[in-house]
C-alpha cells in the first residue's frame, strides 16, 4: 500500500469521525470533499454537494466576501456563534455556528483551496440565551420587588430559617432606628423585644402555615413604650415545597388602638352619665309616686272623712304604691325583667303599709319567674286588687290571726297566681263570664279582657281563694318575652 493511499484513508477516517462539519472547497468555492456530518446537517447526501458552488447552495453575500478575502490574502478567518437559517429547513429556526475558513496553499504559497470547518453551537447559545433571559427576568423582578417594598408603608423583613435578617425595606430602618448594615445579618430577636413570638415563628418555619396576629403589644427596645402591631408571617418555599425563608410584614396600629380606647372611655363615661341621670329620674319618679300615695293615705285619715271615701283613698294609695313597687323593681335595680316573686313581696308590703295593715301576716312564695315591664305592671295591679280584697274583706282565722298567702306558679306554659285570705269566706263563686262585683271589675278587665286569661273566686279552708291564670304567650311583649324561667343577663 502506497504512502499516499494510507494518508488518504487516514484523512477519510478523520473526516467521517469528527463532530465538526468539514468541507474542502477549490478557489471557486466548489465543493471538492465534504464529510457526512456536513451533508446530513444540510439535508443532502455528500455526492449531491460535490462539484456544487457553496454559494449556489447557500447564498450569502457577506459570507462570500469573507471567503474571497481569505482566498486572496491567504489569511484564515474565524467566527463564533454566527446565526444562520436553513432556507430548506425553516422549522429549525435560527441556528448558531462556530466556523473557521483555512486556506490550503501550494508549493508557491498560492491558495489552491479552502477548508471550511463548522461546529454547531446552537444548543449552547440557546442555553446561554435562556440564562440571560432568566437573569434579565430576575433583575426585572428584583427591581419590581424593590419598587414595591419601597412604596409599602409596612415594615417588611425577609428572614432565613433561623430568623436571621436577609433583607428589609426602608420603614424597618426608621422603626428600629438602625442602618441597613446593622439590621441585615442580625437575628430578629436581637433587634426587637418580640420573644413571645419565638414559638409562633418556629411553627411557621416547621409547618409552612401562614400566621397572623392583630394588635400585638411589642416593646421594640427596653427603654421604649409598648406599641401595637398587626403582622403576618409567611413561609417561602422552593419547588420541592421546603421552607427556605420567612417574610414578616408588620404595620403599626398604636394610634388606632389608642383612638379606639379613647372612644371606649368616652362611651363608658357617657354611659355612666346616662345611667346616673336615669337612676336619678327613676328615683324621683318612685319617690313622687310614693308621695302621692302618702298624701292620699294622709287625706284618708283626716277627721270627719266618711268610711267609704276613706276606703277609696286607701285603695287608690295602695294601687299607686303597687305601681311604685314595679318601678322600683325594674328601674332602680336596672333590670330588663322583674322577678315575679320579688315583685309580689314588694307589692304586698306596699299595700299593707298603704292601708295600715301591718299586723296582717303575709307570705309570698312561688317559682323563679321573670316578666317584662308591661306584664309586670299588669300582674302587680291584679295581685294588688286581690290582696286589697283580702285585707278589706278577710279576717282572723281560728287562731285569731289575719293571714294572706300569695303564690305564683308556672305550669304548662301558664302563669297561675293565687291569693288566699283567712276569715269571712265568700258565699259565691265568680269568674270570667260572670258579672263581676265592683271590686273585681279591674281584675276582669285585665285578666279576661286584656290577656284572654281567666280567674276564679271561691271559698276555701275557712277563707277565700282567688286564682288568676294567664297564658305566657299572651303576656309576651314585642321587645322581650314577658314570662320565662331564666334569669335575665
Amino acid at each position: 500500500m502506497s504512502s499516499s493511499t494510507s494518508e488518504q484513508r487516514l484523512c477519510e477516517t478523520i473526516l467521517e469521525n469528527t463532530r465538526a462539519h468539514l468541507a474542502y472547497l477549490d478557489r471557486d468555492f466548489r465543493v471538492i470533499r465534504v464529510n457526512s456530518t456536513y451533508a446530513q446537517t444540510c439535508g443532502k447526501r455528500p455526492e449531491e454537494m460535490i462539484g456544487r458552488n457553496h454559494f449556489e447552495l447557500y447564498p450569502n453575500e457577506e459570507v462570500e466576501e469573507i471567503f474571497r478575502r481569505v482566498r486572496d490574502t491567504g489569511e484564515p478567518f474565524e467566527s463564533t456563534a454566527t446565526p444562520f437559517e436553513f432556507a430548506n429547513q425553516p422549522e429549525r429556526g435560527v441556528t448558531y455556528w462556530d466556523w473557521t475558513l483555512t486556506p490550503v496553499k501550494d508549493e508557491e504559497r498560492e491558495v489552491e483551496g479552502l477548508v471550511f470547518s463548522v461546529f454547531d453551537v446552537t444548543d449552547r447559545v440557546r442555553a446561554r440565551q435562556r440564562l440571560e433571559e432568566a437573569e434579565r427576568e430576575r433583575e426585572k423582578e428584583a427591581r419590581l420587588l424593590e419598587a414595591i417594598l419601597s412604596s409599602i408603608e409596612s415594615n417588611v423583613v425577609y428572614l432565613d430559617g433561623d430568623v436571621n435578617v436577609l433583607g428589609i425595606n426602608a420603614p424597618v430602618m426608621e422603626t428600629l432606628g438602625l442602618t441597613e448594615s446593622q439590621i441585615v445579618g442580625a437575628n430578629i430577636f436581637d433587634l426587637a423585644d418580640i420573644e413571645p413570638a419565638r414559638l409562633l415563628f418556629g411553627r411557621v418555619r416547621d409547618t409552612g402555615e401562614t400566621a397572623w396576629a392583630k394588635e400585638q403589644p411589642i416593646r421594640l427596645r427596653p427603654e421604649a413604650e409598648v406599641s401595637y402591631w398587626d403582622w403576618t408571617m409567611k413561609a417561602l418555599k422552593n419547588d420541592r415545597g421546603e421552607v427556605v425563608g420567612l417574610v414578616l410584614s408588620a404595620a403599626e396600629v398604636t394610634e388606632k388602638v389608642e383612638q379606639r380606647e379613647k372612644l371606649l372611655q368616652a362611651e363608658r363615661a357617657r354611659t355612666r352619665f346616662a345611667e346616673t341621670v336615669a337612676a336619678e329620674i327613676n328615683h324621683r319618679m318612685k319617690n313622687n309616686l310614693m308621695m302621692v300615695a302618702g298624701l292620699l293615705h294622709l287625706q284618708a285619715k283626716q277627721q270627719g272623712m266618711e268610711e267609704p271615701a276613706r276606703r277609696l283613698l286607701d285603695t287608690a294609695a295602695a294601687r299607686i304604691s303597687s305601681i311604685a313597687a314595679v318601678h322600683e323593681e325594674l328601674y332602680e335595680r336596672r333590670q330588663e325583667a322583674a322577678n315575679v316573686v320579688d315583685l309580689l313581696r314588694r307589692m304586698a308590703r306596699a299595700n299593707a303599709e298603704a292601708v295600715g295593715a301591718a299586723d296582717v301576716e303575709m307570705t309570698v312564695d312561688g317559682d323563679e319567674l321573670y316578666c317584662g315591664p308591661k306584664a309586670a305592671t299588669s300582674l302587680s295591679i291584679v295581685a294588688s286588687e286581690l290582696v286589697l280584697n283580702g285585707l278589706k274583706h278577710g279576717g282572723p282565722d281560728e287562731d285569731g290571726r289575719h293571714r294572706i298567702k300569695i303564690l305564683a306558679r308556672r305550669s304548662a306554659d301558664t302563669l297561675r297566681l293565687s291569693v288566699w285570705n283567712s276569715g269571712n269566706p265568700v258565699s259565691y263563686d265568680a269568674g270570667c263570664g260572670a258579672k263581676p262585683r265592683m271590686g273585681m271589675k279591674l281584675i276582669d278587665e285585665v285578666v279576661c279582657g286584656q290577656f284572654g286569661g281567666g280567674y276564679s273566686l271561691r271559698p276555701e279552708g275557712f277563707g277565700t281563694l282567688a286564682e288568676v291564670f294567664v297564658s305566657e304567650e299572651k303576656l309576651r311583649e314585642p321587645e322581650d318575652s314577658a314570662i320565662s324561667g331564666d334569669r335575665p343577663e
